[in-house]
């Protein structure tokens, strides 16, 4: 890991890029920029270790950083692949606990903007209507987040992915409109890991909504040809 040289405005300007963030004043950003460090880590680097405490958060800047659990058997099940300018790492920090899983970075260089806890509770208990606007954010994250797993657990694997294609559409569209054609957030193996799917079921989908004329398929990019199509997948 190396920390990288940047004023507390530089920092305060990656953050307010995270939803985490976004709705704190100027003036509150900057002193919680003035509290972070920005770190650079190199694939496969930890930036935190399963239950270990809860030092601090990452608000991902650049690359990618995966979030797996290790189990008894040393398996790695993988829980989610983060990207800029998600933050990791911020429930366990609220709570006071520890990491429930570990995190590393998933690309040859990922960056981000580290948060001590205790420096940042020392913030909220000077100025609480910073960790009061932070909440409001995280209850939303959360629900999303339980709304995912539920969603993993009871539906089967194509409407799933169809789903995930959606929402991707209408998270990297614009002026209130879905996206023709969408980046997946990392490799196929990777989102397949997310979807709880093996990547060959996650290919064999693609594979078969490509002849059916539903998607069109170039390494990392999906554009979606029938939209109505995946929606009715979704609703199966």
């Amino acid at each position: 890991m190396e920390k990288l040289r940047r004023t507390a405005r530089q920092k305060a300007d990656l953050l307010v890029r995270c939803d985490l963030f976004a709705g704190l004043e100027s003036d509150d950003l900057l002193t919680v920029g003035g509290l972070a460090s920005h770190r650079r880590y190199d694939r496969g680097e930890l930036l935190f270790r399963q239950d270990t405490p809860a030092a601090g958060m990452f608000v991902i800047t650049r690359g990618r950083v995966e979030v797996y659990r290790s189990g008894g058997d040393g398996a790695r099940r993988m829980i989610h692949l983060f990207g800029p300018p998600d933050v990791v790492g911020e429930v366990p920090v609220f709570e006071g606990g520890t990491f429930p899983a570990n995190a590393a970075a998933a690309a040859p260089v990922a960056e981000a903007v580290y948060l001590p806890r205790d420096e940042f509770i020392g913030l909220g208990a000077e100025r609480p209507e910073v960790l009061l606007r932070m909440l409001a954010t995280l209850s939303k994250r959360l629900r999303r987040f339980v709304g995912h797993i539920e969603t993993l657990s009871s539906r089967p694997a194509p409407a799933r992915l169809a789903g995930r294609l959606l929402e991707l559409a209408w998270e990297q569209g614009t002026g209130g409109r879905a996206a023709d054609q969408v980046v997946l957030p990392g490799s196929k193996a990777d989102l397949a890991r997310t979807l709880g799917m093996t990547p060959e079921t996650f290919s064999r989908l693609l594979r078969r909504w490509r002849e059916d004329g539903i998607v069109r398929v170039t390494r990392r990019e999906v554009e979606i040809l029938a939209p109505e199509a995946l929606q009715t997948i979704t609703e199966d």
